[in-house]
């Protein structure tokens, strides 16, 4: 088979898929109904006295369909007992409406009906006597039946009445039959399902294209386990930055006493008179720091125009007075600050003895 464009291939493999679908369906529910005629072989030739997984008897098995057969009646009996009918129709009703091309509508809506349906109708067996000739220990609803109606009866306190029981058993049923059709009731032709346009997902955008948030407060709206996962990504950082200070800081500040090499004091080469500390005269402590052969006080520090740029009334303000240039081998006298002189004290004055009375 050749084809002329690839119009033509696409819609040769589309033909090809629902050919393929179409079958794959029948199929399926063409095995559904085996499996629902095997399950009703079963139950239908159960026997009490057959071996099974809970039950070891020397005899034959009875059962039409021999070990399997009689195992999943017997333990299909004591869990559910007559409600396993419950799990015996949809199954039959999903293979024929899935044999006719026809799929469910919502699945897990339909399967929970399904299960809902199941359970209430053991619910509702259970709550009628058995007859005499039962030959299981537990009720008509099996062991899900009888421990659904111990649930009112562990609340309350008491035994129900049979008039409860009755009346709880009507309403379940009739609330489990609806239920239970319209877990396998509800489809909708394989053609619309195969036709009907589906729900695609947003392509995912590079990282080249992933726009800057247009504010700072834009990367907040994170959601709940982004941000706890920056929290304790945060937190992780934190202790880590914290724990390596703490060892710097402990073995660091010996490693650097230890090998630190001592500074031996050496006199200044400009050999410097000693002066006493002065509250002003900062011009004149430059200048005599200055050595003779040394260059001028004013070339080892900028013009004060270089830092501070005129403005427009600077030109009005007259400039400043510079102290006269130092003269060489002459040292400046700072003055000095005298504290006032004391007052002098008053002259000591004679007393007098006075006699007592």
């Amino acid at each position: 088979m050749t084809y002329g464009t690839l119009a033509d291939f696409h819609g040769g493999h589309g033909r090809f898929r629902e050919f393929a679908t179409r079958n794959g369906t029948k199929l399926a529910g063409l095995l559904l109904i085996l499996v629902a005629l095997a399950m009703t072989v079963s139950l239908a030739s159960w026997h009490a006295d057959d071996p099974s997984l809970s039950y070891a008897a020397d005899g034959p098995v009875r059962n039409l369909l021999l070990g399997p057969g009689a195992i999943f009646a017997d333990l299909a009996m004591q869990f559910l007992g007559l409600a396993i009918l419950g799990l015996v129709l949809p199954v039959a009703g999903h293979g024929w409406k899935l044999f006719r091309l026809r799929v469910p509508r919502q699945i897990r809506i339909q399967s929970a009906y399904w299960l809902g349906g199941i359970l209430l109708l053991s619910t509702a067996l259970a709550c009628f006597p058995t007859p005499a000739g039962w030959p299981l220990p537990v009720g008509l609803g099996g062991a899900v039946g009888d421990l659904v109606l111990r649930v009112p009866e562990a609340m309350s306190g008491e035994m129900m009445s049979a008039g409860a029981r009755a009346a709880i058993g009507i309403v379940c049923g009739m609330v489990s039959l609806p239920l239970l059709v319209a877990s396998f009731a509800r489809t909708e032709p394989l053609a619309e399902r195969l036709n009907r346009p589906r729900r695609q997902k947003a392509p995912k955008a590079s990282p080249t294209q992933v726009a800057a948030p247009s504010s700072a407060f834009d990367g907040e709206d994170d959601d709940g386990e982004s941000g706890r996962l920056r929290l304790l990504a945060g937190f992780l950082a934190h202790w880590g930055l914290s724990f390596r200070a703490g060892l710097a800081r402990r073995f660091g500040s010996k490693r650097k006493r230890g090998g630190q090499p001592r500074i031996e004091p050496v006199a200044s080469p400009a050999g410097g008179a000693r002066r006493e500390p002065v509250l002003s005269g900062f011009q004149g402590q430059r200048q005599a720091d200055a050595s003779p052969d040394g260059p001028a006080p004013d070339e080892d520090y900028p013009p004060e125009d270089d830092f501070y740029p005129a403005e427009e009334d600077d030109d009005d303000l007259a400039p400043p007075a510079r102290d006269p240039a130092p003269v060489a081998g002459r040292r400046i006298q700072s003055p000095r600050i005298q504290a006032p002189a004391a007052a002098p004290l008053p002259a000591p004055r004679q007393g007098r003895i006075v006699p007592q009375p």
